[in-house]
């Protein structure tokens, strides 16, 4: 099975044509929430359709160039639409010492990807998932095991909604004003 929480058109096409041109069959669960479809960040270019393009497991923070790699120090994991906000925060807020790398298939996981994605960042010394859903839903009890494995002696912090029964919040502004807050507390965790 591999199940995927995609952020871009290009990569939600590739999946789906590495589905269809596999020699074996395999179950496809992906995770694409209709207001990706509205949001103005999420757009791939053409050229990202064009042949010799692929699908990518794991996707770098392109914002941060090499010239910045000795300055992160907080490295974000994230999957899915949470990456904007991510994003859109850091901007706001001017921090240019944290990088967001957005882990677009969940399973199976490919730690040697992300050990690789992590490699250039040798100050970092914080290490944050960041998700949406809360702390008993979502990603996070899947993912921490694995992400500690990759960080090393470091440990994975938790940014997202404390546990609850339901999956989000009763109304719209209580959701901004948690999605608010656990999108700050990403870079301060």
């Amino acid at each position: 099975m591999t199940v995927a929480n995609l952020t871009t058109p290009a990569q939600y096409f590739h999946v789906l044509r590495r589905q269809k041109h596999r020699e074996f069959l395999k179950p496809l669960v992906l995770m694409t929430p209709k207001s990706l479809l509205t949001r103005p960040e999420a757009v791939s270019g053409e050229d990202e359709f064009l042949e010799g393009q692929a699908f990518s497991e794991v996707l770098p923070d392109l914002q941060i160039s090499e010239t910045m790699f000795k300055d992160v120090e907080r490295v974000i994991f994230c999957s899915g639409k949470i990456y904007y906000d991510l994003v859109q925060y850091r901007k706001e807020q001017g921090i240019n010492n944290a990088a967001v790398i957005r882990i677009e298939q969940l399973y199976p996981f490919n730690q040697e990807l992300i050990e690789e994605m992590i490699e250039p960042f040798e100050q970092a010394t914080k290490y944050v998932w960041c998700q949406e859903e809360p702390l008993n839903m979502g990603a996070w009890s899947y993912i921490w095991p694995r992400l500690e494995k990759c960080v090393g002696s470091h440990h994975v912090r938790y940014a997202g909604r404390n546990r609850a029964s339901s999956p989000a919040a009763g109304s719209k502004a209580m959701h901004l004003r948690e999605q608010k807050k656990l999108v700050g507390k990403a870079f301060s965790v």
